[in-house]
């Protein structure tokens, strides 16, 4: 199945192969994420989270009647206090929720305390996405306009043997050519040594030289 993402008709935010890990992860935490006998859970939408998204955390109610005012989440960034954040109470009255947009990447733990004392606490990562490891399909597109643009051609698989040849011709050695021209005979050479001989002649019979 992972050899479908690297297709070039697969849509790589929509691959089959994510969608089907997402789907059975999703699968494997039914039951909104509480077990049996718990009475909140405090969750994240997602356990790894892109530098620059939004974070959601939820309290879940198992059943229990609605906190009269929903506690605070403190977040804390590798070990360190980061923010204080307020839940918000959802209108279907059975949870309470807030967004958080990260804006440092490492490791979080957020942390809410319940009216009886118990705490609830949610891990989650943050990390720098890197697309040029991630995106790793070929964007024929974008390859043609930079060929187009620089005067070259954008090359299938099926042509490089092709190329290469060409490459070897145009880089084989050439025998070097000389080609040898007689000066003596030409109609500029006579014309230049019929002047000076006149101009010679016309001085010497003004100077009076014999």
């Amino acid at each position: 199945m992972w050899n479908w993402v690297f297709n070039a008709k697969t849509e790589f935010d929509n691959n089959l192969y994510d969608l089907f890990w997402d789907q059975l992860l999703l699968w494997l935490l039914a039951n909104d994420g509480i077990t049996p006998g718990s009475d909140y859970a405090l969750q994240t939408n997602t356990a790894n989270l892109p530098l620059g998204e939004e974070m959601t955390f939820s309290l879940l109610y198992n059943g229990k009647t609605p906190l009269s005012a929903a506690p605070t989440v403190q977040l804390r960034h590798n070990g360190a206090e980061a923010a204080i954040l307020s839940l918000n109470p959802d209108p279907s009255g059975d949870s309470a929720s807030l967004t958080f947009t990260p804006r440092a990447a490492g490791r979080y733990e957020a942390v809410t305390t319940l009216p009886g004392g118990k705490e609830l606490q949610v891990r989650f990562l943050v990390f720098r996405e890197q697309l040029e490891r991630t995106e790793t399909a070929t964007d024929l597109a974008y390859l043609q306009q930079l060929a187009t643009a620089s005067g070259g051609r954008l090359i299938e698989p099926d042509e490089i043997s092709e190329l290469v040849s060409n490459l070897l011709l145009e880089t084989a050695p050439m025998e070097a050519r000389t080609r040898l021209v007689p000066l003596w005979n030409t109609a500029l050479i006579c014309l230049a040594l019929v002047f000076l001989l006149a101009a010679e002649w016309v001085l010497r019979r003004r100077w009076g030289l014999t």
